[in-house]
């Protein structure tokens, strides 16, 4: 057996990651933190593929499209409260110790209207609100990744993150010079100004979060695009 087959798939590789941060992050971030911290092959390529196929696979199998259909093969979960099984999708599906993991999908973050928020890399077992990103949580969700990152780094430490950690100490205040820079940016957190930010973009969170009651899980999931502005009458 090669070491290549005996490596997670990279969605799982991108789980990996997203759990290790926590929070909505950019693709490249998720690539090198998996690259820092684990074997792998992940990409940024590979990422956009992965959110692309999950994407169609959530929006329901088209016959029509040419796609492998094994990216709709299901699989059947343990049974639910009411005794029926529930099929998942096994391309997202996982096993801990026996037990069948939740199913999961990788999907972007979503903007206060609802648009998916490109490059961004999110779960889609996390909860909207968590999923939801305005400028004042982005930069939360920042710091909580540097820390976490800084905090694994520290468990395992090795030169691999040495960069990495170098690069996130830029964006966090008195960063560079810090003893510890998951102090640094739990410190940054605690800003007065940052909490302001964040409470002035509550009420477009909650906004959205009950304009998104509204649509389906596809929706809900990968957001609903964009219309480019017209120029001049129709």
């Amino acid at each position: 057996m090669t070491r290549q087959s005996t490596l997670p798939g990279l969605r799982e590789q991108a789980r990996h990651a997203l759990l290790l941060l926590g929070v909505p992050a950019p693709a490249r971030l998720v690539v090198d933190v998996h690259a820092a911290f684990f074997d792998g092959d992940l990409s940024v390529p590979a990422l956009a593929a992965l959110m692309r196929d999950d994407e169609r696979f959530a929006a329901g199998p088209d016959p029509s499209s040419g796609l492998d259909s094994g990216l709709f093969a299901r699989a059947e979960s343990p049974a639910g409260p009411d005794g029926s099984a529930t099929a998942v999708p096994t391309h997202s599906a996982g096993f801990d110790g026996g037990t069948v993991l939740r199913p999961y999908l990788i999907c972007p973050a979503l903007h206060p209207d609802l648009a998916p928020a490109g490059g961004t890399v999110t779960l889609s077992t996390w909860s909207l609100d968590e999923r939801l990103i305005t400028p004042a949580v982005a930069r939360a969700h920042a710091l909580v990744a540097t820390a976490r990152i800084a905090e694994f780094a520290a468990a395992r430490p090795g030169a691999s993150a040495r960069e990495l950690l170098q690069r996130l100490a830029l964006e966090v205040p008195g960063g560079p010079e810090a003893l510890d820079l998951a102090e640094a940016a739990r410190a940054a957190l605690d800003d007065p100004a940052l909490a302001a930010a964040a409470a002035a973009e509550e009420p477009a969170r909650t906004a959205a979060l009950a304009r998104a009651d509204h649509l389906d899980e596809h929706r809900r999931l990968f957001g609903v695009p964009s219309v480019p502005h017209q120029r001049g009458g129709a």
